[in-house]
């Protein structure tokens, strides 16, 4: 029988760290990758997901530590397959008969796409509530 590996041992330590200050973000976007050539043979995603949280304060608590300033980061990424997870050669322009189409540039067959506009882009109209 195999010796059983040891698991380490975990160590922490509590901390009182009152908020001075915090911030979150959040991105949808189309990717900017689906829209320049350069990246079309890489077939990138269509869409761009992440958002972001950061907190920021002094620890009070314990006195040893008491005056050190911390800043916390949370980074996080839509992971999950959905109808947003559709990648550039899902949108390749397709013919009458179903074929894909291509146009040449400079003597090569360059794919078509047909790349969305944007995300639920919100204009203000002047005078307009």
């Amino acid at each position: 029988m195999a010796p059983r590996k040891k698991t380490p041992s975990v160590e922490y330590e509590l901390l009182s760290i009152p908020l001075s200050g915090f911030g979150a973000s959040v991105d949808a976007s189309v990717n900017h990758k689906a829209r320049d050539r350069r990246h079309h043979y890489r077939d990138p995603k269509i869409y761009s997901f992440g958002s972001s949280v950061e907190l920021e304060g002094v620890c009070d608590y314990p006195e040893e530590r008491s005056g050190e300033s911390y800043v916390i980061s949370v980074h996080g990424w839509e992971t999950e397959e959905g109808e947003f997870e559709a990648r550039l050669s899902d949108r390749h322009v397709m013919d009458e008969d179903g074929m894909r189409k291509y146009r040449k540039v400079r003597g090569k067959e360059i794919p078509m796409y047909d790349v969305p506009e944007g995300i639920g882009l919100i204009e203000k109209v002047r005078g307009e509530k």
